[in-house]
């Protein structure tokens, strides 16, 4: 779609929603017909922010170049020593040849991500167990734990890295405010097990 050209990206795609695959591989009618247009949150701020509101497409449109991810990249710079540069691998690149940036970057992105899925789970009651859905957050925050590890911080204040998720999004989603004792709890809870 993209072409492999950095200067394209798909902004908005139609899925029409109308068949459940079955296992036998027939398709049946779903109850009621969908359409997605995958223009999510975080595609509209990447692209109206990485290309000055439309009128500047020489930049890079990346879901972590916008003001969702940057204070939380803030923080994570803050606690790990480390400083998040935007590398990515370049196409065909062998492992010899990376930047040695470039695994701190990932771990920065990947932190960030299941800090604000984490965040937003345990906001709306969703507790790491090893029951039901709280398999997704208890398998989520394994992986933040892992991924933090990796940066060699001798800072893993996680329970307080969910401030920065919550409190950013508290006025369009009040339970995250309402619930933040939960949410740190449920950190700080997971980090000792």
């Amino acid at each position: 779609m993209n072409n492999e050209d950095p200067r394209c990206i798909e902004i908005w795609n139609l899925v029409f929603i109308q068949f459940n695959a079955n296992v036998d591989g027939t398709f049946s009618p779903l109850p009621q017909c969908h359409v997605d247009t995958g223009m999510g949150f975080e595609r509209v701020t990447a692209i109206i922010q990485g290309t000055k509101n439309l009128t500047d497409f020489s930049g890079t449109v990346s879901n972590y170049e916008t003001d969702i991810f940057r204070p939380i990249f803030d923080e994570i710079e803050k606690l790990s020593g480390k400083k998040y540069a935007s590398t990515l691998p370049a196409k065909n690149s062998q492992p010899s040849t990376l930047n040695p940036q470039l695994p701190v970057d990932i771990a920065f992105r990947v932190i960030a991500d299941h800090i604000r899925t984490l965040s937003f789970a345990i906001a709306d009651g969703i507790i790491p167990s090893t029951k039901a859905a709280g398999t997704f957050c208890d398998a989520s925050c394994a992986a933040l734990f892992a991924t933090a590890a990796r940066l060699d911080s001798t800072n893993h204040s996680f329970s307080n890295w969910s401030v920065l998720s919550r409190e950013r999004w508290a006025t369009c989603f009040p339970r995250s405010a309402r619930n933040k004792k939960q949410s740190k709890k449920q950190f700080a809870a997971k980090k000792k097990r």
